[in-house]
């Protein structure tokens, strides 16, 4: 893609901008009630809900790579 001065533009999302569009129109992020709090370089804080049909063990809630308490 290029400008009206024929200069070659970057038309690619960085990832914090893809992060934000994902989020929003997410089918799973909307159904485990998801939400993005904060999103910095390198870095994105998200909030889950606790719900107990999410518990895995006891109030241990099993994220992939990460566990949270509640």
């Amino acid at each position: 893609m290029t400008t009206s001065d024929q200069h070659p533009t970057n038309t690619s999302p960085s990832g914090a901008d893809f992060i934000r569009q994902f989020f929003p129109t997410s089918p799973y992020v909307g159904h485990l009630g998801m939400q993005l709090t904060a999103i910095e370089p390198g870095t994105a804080t998200l909030t889950l809900p606790f719900t107990n049909e999410l518990v895995t063990i006891g109030t241990v809630v099993h994220g992939g790579g990460n566990r949270f308490t509640h």
